[in-house]
């Protein structure tokens, strides 16, 4: 039995460490989130770069399916490099994530909002629901 136990560990450690630790071979690196909304704001500020805010929870299939379709994607990853991204969990909303979708007008999971690197948020684009890569890509070309 522990033979058996130590065979599927050793079977499917490779497809854990493949899923939890992406390395996209191509050069470009994989999307880099903060999780502190004022702190990746302010960096946004002082390096004077765009910054990219996403709503997101982890029973939301839109937002599982911009994570596996179009995040991984190379032409976004090249345009995710201009920009400082932030991740906000509302899974389970807390007061202050609370209050950030009302200060960002989050009505709907996933919605991805956009702050130019003057630090103004742009009415558009404004992303709600899934996209694909092309366009997403697209859409994060326009902010400067």
């Amino acid at each position: 039995m522990r033979r058996a136990v130590v065979v599927a560990a050793v079977a499917v450690a490779p497809l854990w460490t493949a899923c939890t630790s992406p390395a996209p071979a191509d050069g470009v690196p994989a999307l880099e989130w903060s999780r502190s909304h004022d702190d990746a704001l302010a960096r946004a500020k002082a390096e004077h770069r765009p910054a990219l805010i996403e709503f997101t929870a982890d029973w939301c299939v839109p937002c599982q399916e911009l994570e596996e379709r179009t995040y991984p994607d190379r032409q976004v990853r090249q345009q995710a490099e201009r920009f400082v991204m932030v991740r906000v969990d509302a899974t389970d909303p807390d007061d202050a994530t609370a209050a950030l979708m009302k200060r960002y007008r989050v009505y709907g999971l996933p919605t991805i909002v956009f702050i130019d690197s003057a630090g103004a948020l742009l009415e558009t684009p404004r992303v709600t629901g899934f996209v694909e890569p092309a366009r997403f890509a697209y859409l994060m070309s326009t902010v400067h």
